[in-house]
């Protein structure tokens, strides 16, 4: 009597409405048993496959979906995140190099003599520090049986700066080294030198990355392994833009110490790139959930055009004291290579993503994951440097020098890659 109570209350629950939570029915050949967890009531039949009505899928859309315990995650969701990330440093050329005192000024911040060193460029330690940025991210599904979402990211790191700074008075020896197109040897131009300079130096350096997305969510399928344990499949596809832009800036403030030939000069060296990729993206997601513990696995790659933009300026301004003039030109950026340069290249970016979250309540469950991502076929400043000068091009030309070609200007590719830990709140309702 007991048992066939049990039946007669849930068919009758379950005509009238879905309920207040999962309702679930029993079969007749099988054993039936309830689990309690808040409002969550389930059934069991046919082995280890569990067929529940949920509240989302039938309230809303009056429509009956089976293994609606498994579908069931929700109709919208909304998570924001905190970045600490890490991405590739830039390379660039030595653009800054000292001698100890008593070198002679021909040999003054010479790469290759003896006691010269540099003071900074050289490597690919430029912009490799931490940064904080910020994600966003949401959807929501299409349809009542949740087979389609649509939902959209976008993630910005924080613009990165580093800045070098070296000066003197003119006790010490101060250049800015480059390779003599003339003489094929290596070369400097004096920032500070006793008697003759007192000058500084100042390289600027930043970047900044952002990535956003469109796509479909399709749900390949769910596996429930009893309520509150869950494992589902995901493909994604849809559109993804990215941007990285770059900057690389040396400036030269110099006054002569020789009496005899005052004056002032000011020199501006300008890198600047941008990329701009846009492209169709596929990819796929795996959720896994016990009790309150989640986990997410994303996988995607993106292939598309990449537009690439490399501008190059400069100039120097003298002043002696009576008159000031103004040339197109600084020591690396010469009229050789000044201007703006632009083409597409076909790139990918690829990603992948791990996620664990811990749900704190009703829809809020907080995150702590590692993204990482890789962009190929980028264009970064401080690789369209070209350090060999023709010292004739240094303002002011005088003559003109019509058979100069150095500096001179060619696209270099590098890839870009951003890495680290993701801190998260999401709400699902």
């Amino acid at each position: 009597m007991y048992r066939l109570g049990a039946r007669l209350f849930l068919f009758a629950c379950l005509a009238v409405t879905c309920g207040n939570s999962f309702v679930a029915y029993a079969h007749d050949d099988e054993e039936d048993y309830f689990h309690e967890e808040g409002a969550e009531f389930y059934s069991n039949y046919d082995d280890d496959i569990n067929e529940c009505f949920a509240r989302e899928c039938c309230s809303e859309c009056d429509c009956y979906r089976p293994n609606c315990c498994c579908l069931s995650d929700n109709q919208y969701w909304l998570r924001g995140d905190a970045l600490l990330w890490w991405t590739r440093g830039m390379s660039a050329p030595p653009l800054a190099s000292a001698s100890p005192p008593g070198t002679g000024v021909d040999e003054a911040g010479v790469l290759g003599t003896p006691g010269a060193r540099i003071l900074f460029g050289g490597d690919s330690s430029i912009l490799n520090d931490s940064r904080w940025g910020g994600r966003i991210q949401g959807g929501g599904w299409l349809d009542c049986s949740k087979q389609i979402a649509l939902e959209g990211d976008w993630l910005d790191l924080r613009g990165l700066t580093e800045n070098f700074q070296a000066s003197s008075d003119g006790s010490d020896i101060i250049s800015r080294p480059y390779f003599d197109a003339v003489t094929q040897m290596n070369a400097a131009e004096l920032v500070s030198y006793p008697d003759v300079l007192a000058g500084k130096i100042t390289v600027s350096a930043n970047n900044d990355f952002q990535s956003g997305g469109a796509r479909l969510r399709w749900n390949l399928g769910c596996k429930d392994l009893g309520c509150g344990n869950v494992s589902r499949w995901h493909l994604l596809t849809g559109y993804r833009y990215s941007r990285l832009n770059e900057g690389l800036v040396i400036r030269e403030e110099l006054e002569s110490l020789d009496p005899q030939n005052p004056g002032t000069f000011d020199l501006h060296d300008r890198f600047l790139t941008r990329n701009t990729f846009q492209g169709g993206e596929v990819g796929m997601v795996y959720q896994a959930q016990k009790g309150r513990l989640n986990c997410e696995l994303l996988t995607r790659l993106a292939v598309g055009a990449t537009e690439q933009q490399v501008t190059i300026s400069g100039d120097t301004v003298t002043d002696d004291g009576i008159t000031t003039q103004k040339y197109q030109g600084g020591l690396l950026a010469q009229r050789t290579n000044i201007g703006t340069y632009q083409r597409n290249r076909i790139s990918a970016i690829p990603e992948i993503g791990l996620t664990v979250g811990y749900q704190l309540g009703r829809g809020w469950t907080a995150s702590l994951g590692y993204t990482a991502i890789l962009w190929s076929r980028v264009v970064r400043a401080g690789d369209q440097i070209d350090r060999t000068v023709d010292p004739r091009l240094i303002p002011p030309e005088n003559p003109p020098v019509p058979d100069a070609t150095r500096p001179g200007f060619t696209f270099r590719d590098s890839v870009f890659w951003a890495q680290g830990v993701n801190f998260g709140l999401s709400y699902r309702w």
